[in-house]
């Protein structure tokens, strides 16, 4: 007897894989925001920075750091940043105070 192979389509090869997530709300509650400079800044400004940062409406830092050391800057966030996205579009504003260069 001959076997008949169904073709699989769109849908079905869809259904067979695993659900991502969609809502951004299953991280770390205490996540942590990365910072990097580019070249051209570090060499017009230098790497030493202070600043904060307003997640949501929640001030965090001071924060101080030095690009001249490495590229990327990694700073713990002390707030829930899931109870702070924005109601319909699940957005999570990010304002970033430069407060002293080059310190």
């Amino acid at each position: 007897g001959a076997s008949i192979k169904k073709q699989k389509t769109a849908a079905d090869r869809q259904a067979r894989k695993p659900a991502k997530a969609v809502e951004s709300t299953k991280g770390p509650a205490n996540g942590a925001l990365r910072l990097k400079l580019g070249a051209g800044c570090l060499e017009q400004h230098g790497g030493a920075f202070r600043f904060a940062v307003r997640v949501g409406g929640v001030r965090q830092g001071p924060f101080e750091c030095d690009f001249a050391e490495k590229a990327v800057h990694e700073f713990p966030l002390d707030c829930d940043w899931r109870a702070l996205l924005e109601t319909g579009s699940r957005n999570l504003h990010l304002h970033v105070e430069l407060l002293d260069v080059e310190l």
